[in-house]
């Protein structure tokens, strides 16, 4: 009795101290070996009961220069997310002249947010619910994890590598459609993208000629970041925010984040179904920063979760509610049809797109959104499925 009173005290005496503590921050917390293999994390209050959604910003740069610490300086908008309940993370990754452009996304990019995901725990990050965004470069690194298969390898012996590399909401400011630049070649002319990018059309890959884009290798490499070419319907909602002047490209630095880019991946994503938001400032849709953007949109993308959570738990009870013995229906739970239907047992809702495999799943449509569950019984009884129907679902 004594142990369990003093356990209460204890308990009682924590709980201001926890409530009121400063967020928690980790700098240069490393992710892998190389020296800019490391990133910034700020903390939201609360933590200690509630696990928090992830927001990644990936830093901009060529792929050459940049830095996390330019984004840390931004307190502002740290405090915003973290007021409202999100981490932020800021990440730094190698650069060109340490790694290929293929092998830096795959491990720098995608393995952050796998080793995230897999010290979930320790960081007190909600694996379920992770985003990312950025400038230029972090643009189109976010849109890779956005589009690109899953990296997760359940047969590896690293377990970080087991995890998943897809999020569930990406933004992408001033960025890139993709990186086949074929794709430049095809919607904005191969005379101004050799013009503007230069060798880097195959030094970003570790080649040594143009003509090596189409060689077996050239070819596996731009399918593997070209991220216009990986989108599908099943992919994470985006925000798409340009705010460069819709001008005669003048430069490279134009040529790069025109809002031609914008304008493609848009249209593209719209027509696959996805959900989009544009703020381009060409088309005069621009009123807030990219952080204020970034913030506002997957602060909805949680809200319509939780909406949807709420409506299908309401579905459920009405369901259940009707199920019961004396409610009038052939379906009642003391229906043969009803234990027909338990005898099935629940499946899994996955993304059946044969086009868009995990990397180390080709025989298995693996290809899902990290966080997916199983859905509950009552989508595979018929009267479940029109009760889904009429509540929106």
């Amino acid at each position: 009795m004594r142990t369990l009173m003093s356990g209460i005290l204890f308990i009682t005496l924590m709980l201001p101290m926890v409530a009121s503590a400063k967020p928690a921050e980790f700098i240069n917390e490393p992710y892998g070996s190389h020296e800019r293999q490391v990133f910034d994390l700020w903390m939201p209050k609360g933590t200690w009961f509630k696990k928090a959604p992830l927001v990644i910003f990936i830093h901009g740069g060529g792929w050459s220069v940049g830095s996390k610490d330019e984004f840390g300086k931004n307190q502002g908008i740290i405090r915003k997310f973290n007021r409202t309940g999100f981490a932020v993370a800021a990440i730094n990754y190698r650069f060109l002249k340490h790694a290929n452009l293929q092998t830096i996304m795959k491990e720098d990019i995608g393995g952050f947010v796998q080793f995230i995901r897999y010290h979930s725990d320790h960081y007190r990050i909600d694996k379920k619910r992770i985003m990312a965004y950025g400038y230029s470069a972090g643009a189109s690194a976010s849109l890779w994890l956005a589009t690109h298969p899953d990296l997760a390898d359940p047969e590896s012996p690293n377990p970080i590598k087991r995890e998943s590399s897809r999020i569930m909401a990406a933004g992408h400011a001033n960025g890139q459609v993709s990186y086949d630049y074929q794709v430049w070649f095809d919607h904005f002319g191969k005379e101004n993208t050799l013009h503007f990018m230069k060798d880097q059309v195959w030094s970003r890959y570790g080649l040594k000629s143009l003509d090596d884009l189409y060689t077996a290798e050239g070819i596996r490499i731009r399918n593997e970041l070209n991220m216009f070419g990986h989108l599908s319907s099943d992919d994470a909602p985006l925000f798409i925010y340009n705010d460069l002047a819709d001008d005669e490209t003048r430069d490279g630095n134009h040529f790069i984040h025109s809002p031609r880019h914008a304008r493609l991946l848009a249209h593209q994503a719209r027509s696959l179904g996805l959900t989009v938001e544009t703020h381009i400032r060409a088309d005069g849709g621009i009123t807030l920063s990219a952080h204020q953007v970034a913030h506002d949109f997957f602060e909805d993308q949680l809200n319509r979760i939780k909406e949807r959570k709420k409506n299908r738990k309401k579905a459920e009870v009405t369901l259940y509610r009707r199920m019961l013995p004396g409610y009038s229906s052939p379906f009642r739970v003391n229906s043969p049809f009803f234990y027909m239907q338990m005898a099935t047992g629940p499946t899994i809702k996955g993304h059946n797109n044969p086009h868009h495999r995990s990397s180390h799943q080709q025989h298995s449509h693996a290809r899902t959104h990290a966080g997916k569950t199983k859905q509950p019984l009552h989508h595979h009884h018929p009267r479940g499925r029109q009760l889904l129907a009429s509540n929106g679902n």
